[in-house]
């Protein structure tokens, strides 16, 4: 199960990640034949474009239709993000501050026995109330 809850969240928070963030992906297509195709930079261009301009450079006409395409794929990231704003009122803010406080201190244990009669003397006995009573534990 714990394998499980593993792989869930990397995949929920890998789709988090991916949901908010852009990117383009540059695609070029010489015929209907994908060439290259790039995420992060400009896809390299085929021989065909190379051979226009080194035609256009010699100053000869050749009927070539333009074959290679460029495809630009623009992802726009999810900036629309819900924000959970609660405001709480001060009674609210002072319930929770006194709840926590008192739950944290629960749980510290004492840093040394504390007696709190050490400092009081014991009462005087005057007289022996068992003995008038005659109530004697057995």
């Amino acid at each position: 199960m714990s394998i499980t809850y593993k792989i869930m969240s990397i995949l929920l928070s890998s789709l988090i990640l991916l949901s908010t963030t852009s990117f383009v992906v540059d695609e070029h297509y010489c015929g209907n034949m994908k060439v290259d195709s790039s995420i992060f930079g400009k896809a390299s261009s085929c021989f065909c474009e190379a051979s226009n301009k080194a035609n256009n450079n010699n100053d000869t006409i050749l009927e070539n239709d333009n074959c290679c395409t460029n495809n630009v794929i623009v992802h726009e990231s999810n900036d629309e993000l819900k924000s959970n704003s609660a405001q709480l009122s001060s009674e609210n803010t002072l319930f929770l501050h006194s709840y926590f406080y008192s739950y944290i201190n629960l749980f510290e244990g004492l840093e040394s026995n504390i007696i709190p009669f050490k400092n009081y003397a014991p009462p005087l006995i005057v007289t022996d109330l068992q003995v008038i009573h005659e109530s004697f534990l057995i």
